[in-house]
């Protein structure tokens, strides 16, 4: 009698194709979501970070911060000893921080906070906004003022810096680009800062914290729940292939198994009716396994749906962002274009000379006269009232090209096209302008604007980038303001 091969019965090969092709979808499906949400997740809070921290760079007072910078900066410097900010409510370091507490009830320090805390409270995102500056001999962070109603940082407060940002030691200016960390005191965050500059110093940083820990607790229990909504639906199927058996296996199964492998996992809002629109009507065990299925399939969905519901709170937040990055393009004070309008208008421009692009273009620089002549003497709003003159003298002369002001005060124009062509004849019209107001008798001294004008136009031959131009420009400005007083 021959001898019997090993038989491998149907229902254990039900079972085993069940079980691998269910273990498979478990696997691949949370892997998927899991790594998706988590990339996703961290690059656009990257984004709003770097985003938020140079609008409010933009907005914030710079005046006012260099004062406060200048009271917390002088304590520190002479302080013989800096606990730092892990030892917080140590006795030590309650004795270091007590001697900052005068500045909290200084009115620079309170209206930094108001605003800061404004800014915050119309964006749903950022855990914290604070501003602080950078000890480059000890390699510290010194908090000036930060946003938190409650445990906020007071000024003084020192953090070591990071590795990652040592960079910054160097190149002040390249400011804290996005990064990730995740200690003790602050926990899972994702932190970016942005130098504010007054004139072209940078004076400190406004500082934008994101926490993660909330949106990863939450991303971990949905996958969680998806995990267990697959192990479900995973025993089930092993479930009803013990029961499949019977004459009536075969078709129903493999039905199954096709629309199974039709489920697109990279668009599951496009496929997750599959099942409920796969009608099986067998009467059995089979019928009721392609029930259950559909239900479970409509759970899994809505845990999905759960898990992508965090993508869509990062697309509002960036909406937010955008709008705050449109205020963060317009000078508040004037109206013209900002510092970081001019910056991404001069990196287009950059880039079209560095691809040998037949380009044409001038540089206007203009800048105010005895502008804190004009504070000291008549008050900073006769000051501000002196740049809302000038910058509507200059839109209104260089009315087809875009004005910015880049500094306090100072004005650049980039003249194209049309203007490019005309530029002689509407700078001598801005000295016309400039002029009749120096000589008339109608205006005080406080009401008179005077600026002096510098233009130079792009040389392709010798220029490589637009601060070539600029350089130009500038110094011929300055020519003219030595010109205009030699000839008081």
């Amino acid at each position: 009698m021959a001898k019997k091969r090993f038989e491998f019965k149907i229902q254990l090969k039900a079972i085993l194709l069940i079980l691998s092709a269910s273990v498979v979808v478990v696997l691949l499906a949370t892997g998927y979501f899991a790594i998706v949400t988590h990339r996703t997740t961290e690059s656009e809070y990257k984004k709003n970070a770097t985003s938020l921290s140079a609008t409010v760079s933009q907005v914030v007072d710079t005046d006012k911060v260099s004062q406060l910078k200048n009271s917390v900066k002088t304590i520190v410097d002479n302080s013989p000893d800096k606990p730092l900010n892990d030892e917080m409510g140590s006795e030590r370091w309650n004795r270091y921080i007590a001697q900052f507490d005068w500045i909290q009830e200084e009115q620079y320090f309170i209206d930094l906070k108001l605003s800061l805390a404004a800014i915050d409270s119309v964006n749903e995102v950022a855990d914290c906004i604070y501003l602080g500056y950078v000890d480059p001999v000890e390699k510290l962070f010194v908090y000036l003022v930060d946003s938190a109603v409650e445990d906020a940082c007071p000024p003084g407060t020192l953090d070591r810096l990071y590795e990652v940002n040592y960079a910054i030691l160097t190149n002040p200016k390249r400011g804290f680009p996005a990064y990730t960390s995740n200690t003790q005191e602050y926990g899972d965050l994702v932190t970016a800062g942005a130098p504010i500059m007054l004139g072209e110093e940078v004076i400190g940083y406004s500082m934008v914290d994101i926490s993660m820990t909330t949106v990863h607790d939450v991303q971990r229990s949905n996958i969680v729940s998806l995990f267990v909504l697959l192990v479900a639906t995973m025993a089930i199927l092993a479930l009803g292939a013990i029961v499949v058996v019977h004459f009536v296996f075969v078709a129903p199964v493999t039905k199954l198994n096709r629309v199974a492998k039709s489920y697109d996992l990279s668009n599951p809002n496009k496929t997750h009716e599959v099942f409920q629109n796969t009608k099986i009507k067998t009467y059995d065990e089979i019928q009721d396994l392609s029930e259950t299925i559909s239900k479970l399939e409509s759970d899994i969905h809505e845990k999905i749906g759960q898990l992508t519901k965090t993508n869509q709170d990062l697309i509002k937040a960036k909406e937010e962002t955008e709008k705050m990055t449109l205020l963060a393009n317009k000078d508040s004070l004037t109206g013209v274009s900002s510092k970081v309008a001019y910056d991404n208008d001069v990196a287009e421009i950059n880039e079209a000379i560095s691809k040998k692009d037949d380009i044409n273009f001038g540089v206007v620089m203009i800048d105010l006269n005895d502008l804190k002549v004009i504070n000291d003497d008549y008050g900073h709003m006769n000051g501000d009232v002196a740049l809302i003159k000038l910058s509507d003298l200059i839109t209104r002369t260089f009315s087809h090209s875009k004005v910015y002001r880049v500094g306090g005060d100072e004005f650049v124009v980039i003249l194209r096209n049309k203007d490019y062509v005309n530029s002689a004849e509407m700078i001598n019209e801005f000295n016309l302008r400039i002029s009749a107001i120096a000589e008339s008798n109608k205006l005080s001294a406080a009401e008179k604007t005077i600026a002096a004008i510098g233009y130079s136009e792009f040389n392709p031959e010798t220029d490589t980038s637009v601060e070539d131009v600029f350089k130009r420009a500038d110094l011929a400005m300055y020519e003219r303001k030595r010109i205009m007083k030699n000839k008081k």
